[in-house]
């Protein structure tokens, strides 16, 4: 995979590669959700889901900490 981004402290575009594994899939979060939402389209396992929901979870509960405190 190879991605156009921002350099953090001065806005300028710099290519840069990852490797991804052969049964990965690359999608933004909104795309991501809309996958994981409707049944069959993206074959994900419960084990990889529970995951993804706990990590989801963790990190909304710590700013809504922050927001809070």
């Amino acid at each position: 995979m190879v991605a156009l981004d921002y350099e953090r402290h001065n806005k300028q575009r710099w290519p840069h590669g990852k490797l991804i594994g052969l049964s990965s899939s690359v999608a933004t979060l909104e795309g991501l959700a809309e996958l994981i939402a409707e049944p069959g389209r993206m074959p994900v396992n419960n084990t990889d889901l529970v995951k993804l929901a706990s990590a989801c979870h963790l990190r909304l509960a710590e700013r809504m900490g922050r927001i809070a405190g």
